[in-house]
C-alpha cells in the first residue's frame, strides 16, 4: 500500500472497527490529514509482522522504533519507480523492489501466497520479500531484477 491519499486519517490503512493482521507487507509513502500518514489504529489492535511500515504511522508514542511485531522494519522499501507521498494520489508506478532494498528476503515465508502478483514463485532466495513482488533471478543477474 503506497502512494495513497485520504482527506482525514490513514492514507494507507485506517482501522476504526477492525483489527487487521498485516504480514510481509509494505505500507509506505501514503498521505492523510494534511501530511504523511501510513497507518492509524485508533486504539484497535493491529498485528503486523515482517512488514515495512512508514515512519509517520501511529505507534502509541514509540518514537523512532518500527511498528511493534516480529521482523518489522522502518526503512524506505526502495521501489523502482513508485510515486512520492507528496504526489499522492498518484496512479501507476513500479512497486518492484530495487536490488538493494531492505525488504528483500525480509518477509515471512509462512502464511503468504506461493506466487507473487506477477506469478513468480516465492520465496526466491533466503526468504520471502515484503510486498506484492518477489525479486526473481539469480544473484548477480541485475538485468532480471
Amino acid at each position: 500500500m503506497s502512494g495513497n491519499a485520504a482527506e482525514r486519517k490513514g492514507g494507507g490503512i485506517w482501522c476504526y472497527w477492525s483489527s487487521p493482521v498485516i504480514v510481509s507487507s509494505i505500507v509506505w509513502g501514503n498521505t492523510g490529514g494534511g501530511g504523511s500518514d501510513n497507518l492509524k489504529s485508533c486504539g484497535r489492535s493491529v498485528r503486523a509482522s515482517f512488514s515495512a511500515i512508514g515512519e509517520d504511522s501511529y505507534k502509541m508514542g514509540r518514537g523512532s522504533e518500527p511498528w511493534p511485531g516480529k521482523g518489522n522494519i522502518k526503512a524506505d522499501p526502495m521501489f523502482r519507480g513508485a510515486p512520492r507521498a507528496e504526489d499522492a494520489p498518484a496512479e501507476g508506478g513500479d512497486y518492484r523492489l530495487m536490488t538493494d532494498s531492505p525488504c528483500i528476503d525480509s518477509g515471512s515465508v509462512s502464511g503468504v501466497a506461493s506466487r507473487d502478483i506477477d506469478g513468480n514463485p516465492r520465496p526466491f532466495g533466503g526468504g520471502g520479500d515484503m510486498g506484492a513482488y518477489e525479486l526473481p533471478g539469480k544473484p548477480g543477474e541485475a538485468d532480471l531484477r
